[in-house]
């Protein structure tokens, strides 16, 4: 009856997961996203968008940043403190026509990535917080490009990546140092498979 079957198989020795140290979290890879939030995708004036200056106004602190906006007679200029509303430029006058209707006037929104959490799912792990022993932050599965296996004619094995090549001479890096080898010591070099 193979249902009460042992198996001699040993269960997989884990350590603490390196990457997220172990919450089974890390901070959002998302390209914008700050704790959680990105820019407003509408068109209200944002810190990150335009050019931001400083313009001597009186009745205004000195170092207070104004975007221009151009009108027929020249600009018109809002400060930082309108973050949030839109300009509009109508018959060559710039109007404030009030909070931006997509983020409320915030000029953020959350991050559709984390779910305005400013974290995701370790992607080491998988949110699970432990990881193979062997895997290392320098060689794990989970890496799109892996080091090289490097099998030496001595007998050794390294696990590093090529680094320089001059002639015969090679520099590889190892997980803890750099190491000098002529090409005629190297046996065979096999690339991992990474993820994809």
């Amino acid at each position: 009856d193979a249902s009460g079957a042992e198996t001699n198989s040993p269960a997989v020795k884990t350590k603490p997961c390196f990457r997220c140290f172990p919450t089974g979290e890390v901070q959002c890879f998302a390209k914008s996203c700050f704790r959680g939030h990105v820019d407003c995708p509408g068109p209200c004036m944002k810190a990150s968008v335009g050019k931001w200056e400083k313009i001597p106004t009186p009745g205004h602190r000195p170092d207070e940043l104004w975007q221009k906006f151009p009108t027929k007679d020249g600009y018109k200029a809002w400060t930082q403190a309108h973050l949030g509303e839109v300009v509009e430029v109508r018959n060559g006058d710039a109007v404030n026509i009030g909070k931006c209707k997509i983020c409320g006037g915030s000029s953020q929104v959350s991050c559709k990535t984390c779910g305005g959490r400013g974290l995701v799912k370790c992607p080491i792990c998988d949110g699970k917080t432990y990881v193979p022993e062997d895997w290392t932050a320098f060689d794990n599965p989970r890496l799109k490009d892996r080091p090289s296996r490097f099998k030496l004619k001595d007998g050794r094995e390294l696990i590093g990546r090529k680094i320089s090549a001059i002639g015969s001479s090679l520099r590889i890096r190892t997980a803890t140092n750099e190491v000098g080898l002529d090409a005629s010591e190297i046996a065979s070099e096999e690339k991992q498979p990474g993820a994809k």
